[in-house]
């Protein structure tokens, strides 16, 4: 929720801070149905939103893995992984997989991101223990991430569909909530 405006800022002139609320709240609500309509569309309309989510699941491994290779270019030499730099290069090329073949997403998707998951969580497991030998109080949340994401692509391996059925009716569910969430407070933004 936007605050009041300081005395500072409710002197400024020429600033019209009702417009900028009003602004604040359209947005909010605009958001907010846009959202619950993406997520009614996942709910029922899922194998159509399959592309999609393919599509988004593509450019957010590629983003994500750029960002741990530049994250990793920046960090000094000695606070530098090489299990780190390689899981970015797995994550950007599993994004170029995957938009490089949007038909065939449906099924590569999951299959993509099982072995990215698993692959993830091995390199997790262990930089998890480099980053004990570095003195890392929470060694073991790194350790535990992999485990986790190891044991998430190998049941996404052996049960694909419901995979893939399962995380577009998650993503759909997250939609519909924060839809709801983005118009109620677009409406409840009292205009002072």
């Amino acid at each position: 929720m936007m605050s009041a405006p300081s005395d500072q800022q409710a002197q400024t002139p020429g600033f019209d801070w009702d417009r900028l609320r009003s602004g604040a709240r359209t947005a909010l609500i605009v958001q907010g149905v846009l959202s619950l309509l993406m997520g009614l569309a996942f709910l029922f309309m899922p194998f159509a939103s399959v592309w999609a989510f393919g599509i988004v699941f593509g450019a957010w491994t590629l983003v994500t893995g750029a960002a741990t290779i530049v994250s990793w270019f920046t960090r000094d030499k000695e606070h530098r992984s090489g299990w780190a730099l390689f899981s970015g290069i797995v994550s950007v090329l599993a994004g170029i997989a995957v938009m490089v073949m949007p038909q065939a997403a449906a099924i590569a998707v999951v299959y993509i991101m099982a072995f990215w998951a698993i692959l993830l969580g091995i390199l997790y497991a262990v930089n998890s223990f480099e980053l004990r030998k570095l003195g890392a109080r929470f060694w073991w949340g790194v350790l535990l991430s992999g485990i986790l994401a190891v044991v998430l692509g190998f049941i996404m391996l052996f049960n694909t569909g419901a995979a893939v059925l399962g995380l577009i009716w998650l993503i759909g569910i997250y939609a519909i909530v924060d839809g709801i969430a983005e118009i109620v407070i677009g409406v409840r933004m009292r205009r002072r």
